[in-house]
């Protein structure tokens, strides 16, 4: 569940899937949010398990949360 892959963390996620460069974080927006990266190009249907994408994709979703600074409540995502 959530708490084991957040206690995990990386070590959950399929190591080649996460060298694919497919999400990232790069620094802050001038609001001071958190910027997170996805490369859809990047991604190719069907190359890992879903279940690995839905970790990949959580995980990052809890790295940019644990970004945040208060009073910010969001996060930027480009694609």
């Amino acid at each position: 569940g959530l708490n084991q892959l957040l206690f995990h963390g990386e070590s959950m996620v399929d190591q080649n899937e996460l060298r694919t460069g497919k999400t990232f974080f790069l620094g802050f927006d001038r609001s001071n949010r958190p910027i997170n990266y996805i490369s859809a190009r990047a991604h190719s249907k069907g190359e890992y398990p879903m279940e690995s994408t839905e970790k990949l994709t959580v995980l990052t979703m809890e790295i940019g949360r644990k970004l945040l600074r208060p009073p910010v409540e969001s996060v930027v995502v480009l694609f």
